[in-house]
């Protein structure tokens, strides 16, 4: 299964790499919001980890993008973030995510994850 990683951070789309890798997946990085995008159009990856904060098209732009995208609408979504509180929940909730993973990352709560959403069918 493909897991596109888009995130800024170069340790964390590392340490992401290696956690995909380690679940049996193949992980795409992209290190902003409009090349993340543009790989998830390209590529149709089974899922989106994907963070927030970032410079240019923010994570919540993203979300966006990707749900009103008619090739990109069933991709799951899942917010890997530091920030928990909860009105940052509902806005990413509000934004169409389909989960959320909080930094740091738990590497049996990323797995967790990954068989939630690679389990279901594509739609």
């Amino acid at each position: 299964m493909k897991v596109l990683i888009i995130d800024d951070d170069a340790s964390n789309c590392r340490l992401l790499e290696i956690l995909v890798r380690a679940e049996g997946h193949m992980p795409l990085v992209a290190r902003d919001g409009e090349n993340g995008i543009e790989l998830a159009i390209a590529e149709q990856p089974n899922i989106v980890l994907l963070d927030l904060m970032m410079p240019g098209l923010d994570g919540f732009e993203v979300i966006r993008c990707l749900k009103n995208h008619a090739q990109t609408t069933s991709i799951p979504i899942v917010v890997v973030t530091a920030l928990y509180d909860v009105a940052a929940r509902q806005r990413i909730a509000s934004c169409g995510a389909d989960g959320i993973l909080v930094k740091p990352i738990d590497r049996w709560e990323l797995s967790k994850r990954l068989a939630e959403f690679l389990q279901a069918p594509k739609a």
